[in-house]
């Protein structure tokens, strides 16, 4: 500060000149030609006042783990989780007068936080970092730690009382240093003009995003000096890249527990945001198996194995802004049932996220989970499950199963054939044979049972437990004459339209002839249809 003179200097080389206000002898060299016994022309302005100035500049940088330099506001700083945040503090007497007694408060980001000086204001913070190794201040700084984000700093006065402050401030680091939550720089030293020093901290982002609540934490600090009044200067943030979709693939409501070959089903694709950044065209496939047609002009099919979808803002399928965190979004998806999964009785479907961004930025890896377009490439543990450990179920595949009529009898047996002679000796017109039989099915129907039929008539009304041996012909139904041949349909109690077999006995020789051994001379089984 105060009264300066600016004065010019003028030189030509190879002339003669004559300078009005008078000469100086170039004893600097000015024009760079190596003789300092020439002369300049000098003339001198008039005075400029200079003001005195006090300013103190503390200003906050900070560089993740994804970026090449460090950033400050209005941009922020990205990294991962588990990865690095570097803050840097850089102090400057930006004025033209000596600072005394200079001091600097910085409280970490924490959940709801607000600023230091401004304590009335939200900072916005929606995750923590933490300090991970101590401080080393420059020389003439005397540093002090707080593990509490409400420390006592009457110095920078805050614009709201601090009655509930803690006053823990210590110039040794805690034990923990992930505990410390403030910092506290005293300059020792008089700062003067343009002098400058800077400081490093390193910090850590969480290993994932477990209570975050938002993807940026945000850091302020306060300064002031004897000559300043206290201030505090933008807050600068850094992003957690935390870009985690999850998918969940069910039946849609209001369909039967099985289906028919011909008819159609219905599934539900859920894709959830469960990250911290704003995601958009998320890129589903869903895998299409042998026996399911896709049947729906929302989805593109790739070939008969896969269909695509994109769900964007620009499709229409997001909302303006995007599939915020925390949100849902859900698309059906339609087939015809046009074979049979026998000997399955369920088609396994799978839904995967392939591909999605960052609203508005590029395509981002998912946080717990690799999208792909490989169908079998993905751990799976348990349907539906949207939290799972990547190492054995990742959230971004989920199956859905539907169930198809496929009873089929595998085995008819025939136990034993018991012939009846009516007590009449060896009078053989009035024989017949009784039946004992038993069946197997592959995934019957509800009720378990099957039940035997000849010319129409059911022979064992109310069906027989599979497995468990049932007698027909016990109203003399089969003539043991020798000759005939008997035709008996067993199918199944509830699903007899589909699941059935034919069986033909006979002939049996009269009770005289074949005791004590009855046997059927014949016996085919063919499946029904």
């Amino acid at each position: 500060s105060g009264s300066f003179n600016n004065t010019f200097y003028a030189t030509t080389h190879e002339r003669t000149f004559t300078c009005p206000d008078g000469s100086t002898p170039d004893a600097n060299d000015l024009d760079g030609d190596g003789d300092t016994s020439e002369t300049l022309c000098s003339f001198t302005s008039g005075s400029i006042n200079i003001q005195t100035v006090a300013s103190l500049n503390a200003k906050k940088y900070v560089k993740g783990s994804l970026d090449p330099d460090f950033l400050t506001f209005p941009d922020t700083a990205t990294t991962r989780p588990g990865d690095s945040v570097f803050w840097r503090l850089v102090v400057l007497n930006s004025g033209n007068v000596p600072l005394n007694n200079g001091i600097i408060v910085d409280i970490f980001p924490y959940l709801n936080d607000v600023g230091v000086q401004l304590n009335n204001s939200a900072r916005g913070t929606g995750w923590v970092p933490f300090l991970i190794e101590p401080i080393t201040p420059p020389p003439g700084v005397t540093l002090y730690y707080s593990q509490s984000t409400n420390p006592c700093r009457d110095e920078i006065a805050p614009l709201e009382p601090t009655p509930d402050c803690v006053d823990d401030w210590s110039t040794t680091p805690p034990a923990d240093i992930g505990t410390v939550k403030a910092i506290k720089l005293e300059l020792n030293n008089t700062l003067q003009p343009a002098e400058t020093f800077s400081m490093d901290l390193l910090m850590q982002a969480p290993a994932d995003a477990s209570g975050a609540t938002g993807p940026v934490a945000w850091n302020s600090l306060a300064r002031g000096a004897d000559e300043v009044s206290p201030q505090e200067p933008n807050k600068v943030g850094v992003v957690l890249q935390i870009l985690d979709l999850a998918l969940q693939k069910k039946l849609a409501p209001n369909q039967p527990a099985k289906f028919d070959i011909g008819d159609d089903v219905q599934f539900e694709v859920k894709v959830f945001n469960q990250g911290l950044l704003i995601a958009d065209s998320v890129r589903v496939r869903d895998y299409i198996p042998a026996g399911l047609q896709l049947n729906d002009p929302n989805w593109q099919a790739l070939n008969d194995s896969t269909a695509e979808r994109w769900l964007s803002v620009a499709g229409g399928e997001l909302q303006a802004g995007g599939l915020a965190p925390g949100d849902s979004v859900s698309v059906p998806i339609t087939f015809t049932i046009t074979g049979s999964p026998y000997p399955d009785s369920t088609f396994r479907n799978l839904a995967e996220i392939a591909q999605a961004k960052e609203y508005g930025k590029d395509f981002l890896d998912d946080f717990d989970s690799t999208p792909d377009t490989l169908a079998t490439n993905d751990a799976f543990a348990q349907d539906d499950n949207v939290n799972g450990d990547p190492a054995t179920d990742e959230d971004d595949q989920d199956p859905a199963f539907v169930r198809v009529r496929v009873c089929a009898l595998t085995e008819v047996t025939l136990l034993d054939t018991l012939c009846r002679n009516n007590s009449t000796g060896s009078y053989t017109a009035d024989d017949f044979f009784i039946l004992e039989l038993t069946a197997q099915a592959f995934d019957p129907g509800p009720s378990n049972r099957f039940e035997v039929l000849y010319n129409g008539q059911v022979l064992n009304p109310g069906g027989t437990t599979y497995g468990q041996p049932v007698q027909v012909g016990l109203d003399k139904e089969f003539a043991a004459d020798g000759s005939s041949v008997f035709s008996l349909l067993v199918r199944d109690l509830d699903d007899g339209d589909i699941c059935s077999r034919s069986i033909e006995v006979g002939p049996v020789e009269p009770c005289f002839t074949c005791r004590p051994t009855c046997l059927p001379v014949q016996l085919s089984l063919q499946r029904g249809q």
